[in-house]
């Protein structure tokens, strides 16, 4: 077998232009992924001819996208080469992240007929969580928020139930017309204040692992510590998994069970094997841990999007302003 090359003659490679279609064509893929050396006098990035132009420029900043679509001789850029260089724009700022959040703090508003009182719907990100989280905050017909009084302190109301505040701003369907006064869209700066704070507050509380410690019952709590005591018969690994079963919030059937042991007059030793048992027969599972909730700064928690809902009847019980 013999391997053989052939070049067209003179007059025809200067018809086609053959070589230098070609290394336009490398040129473009080389900026979009890169080539490499591919043919002899093309090697890597050599040999781009990309460049922008004044016009180009200004085409651009004028959201005119034809000038992506045009070949102009090797001119025009491929969509990774944008991707690349707005990358590259962005990697030493947070304008790439400014970008990416543009639709943080969307608003709007409308009439709902599911609702009897004014009120801000509000859906923000913690930190890093893909969970969003959603507060309710309620308002007088001005758009004030109403208050409470909470260990003696008057704070603003907000109802952390998720479901609230997705039912609340459900307009119900898609011809729902946009209503937004101005005074509902200057209200939505306090009561996100308010809701930011409730949310920081929470989430702080959530990072202490005790807040999701169960509230053990007397009765299991007087029969984990009589296993500490009393139960070394078992084995170091079985004391410590009783012990540890034993704080657990279980059926009141079961916690009626061990509080008959405990009443029973039985010895410790015959106390904690009849309790042992019980545990085995219940199935009594070790509690899983709590789970790690990092801390995040208040700067961290994100406004998605808010809706101001007016209630389409007054609420006739709803305070007015004084103001």
């Amino acid at each position: 077998m013999f391997l053989d090359c052939f070049f067209p003659a003179a007059h025809l490679d200067k018809l086609l232009k053959l070589e230098e279609r070609l290394h336009g064509k490398l040129a473009r893929a080389d900026a979009a992924i890169g080539v490499g050396e591919v043919i002899p006098g093309f090697d890597g990035s050599e040999g781009r001819s990309f460049y922008d132009k004044k016009d180009q420029l200004q085409r651009l900043r004028d959201e005119d996208i034809t000038v992506l679509l045009e070949e102009g001789g090797g001119n025009a850029l491929s969509g990774e080469e944008y991707r690349h260089r707005l990358r590259k724009a962005t990697e030493t700022s947070t304008l790439g992240r400014d970008v990416q959040n543009l639709p943080y703090g969307s608003g709007s508003g409308f009439v709902s007929t599911a609702v009897r009182t004014h009120g801000y719907s509000f859906c923000a990100r913690v930190g890093n969580n893909e969970k969003p989280v959603f507060r309710f905050v309620p308002t007088d017909e001005t758009w004030n928020p109403l208050t409470v009084v909470v260990n003696n302190e008057t704070v603003v109301k907000v109802n952390r139930q998720t479901l609230t505040a997705l039912s609340a701003a459900d307009p119900g369907a898609e011809s729902v017309e946009r209503h937004l006064t101005d005074d509902a869209y200057q209200g939505a700066f306090a009561a996100w204040d308010a809701a930011h704070h409730d949310i920081a507050t929470e989430w702080k509380e959530l990072t202490d692992p005790a807040a999701f410690a169960p509230v053990i019952r007397k009765a299991l709590r007087t029969a984990a510590n009589l296993v500490a005591d009393y139960g070394a018969f078992l084995g170091q690994q079985e004391q410590d998994s009783l012990f540890q079963r034993l704080h657990t919030v279980p059926s009141r059937r079961v916690e009626t069970a061990i509080r008959e042991v405990l009443n029973g007059g039985h010895t410790p030793r015959e106390a904690v094997k009849q309790i042992a048992t019980i545990a085995d027969a219940e199935n009594l599972q070790v509690p899983p841990p709590p789970p790690i909730i990092e801390s995040v700064h208040p700067a961290e928690i994100n406004l998605v999007a808010w809706m101001a809902i007016t209630p389409s009847t007054p609420n006739p019980d709803s305070p007015r302003s004084t103001q």
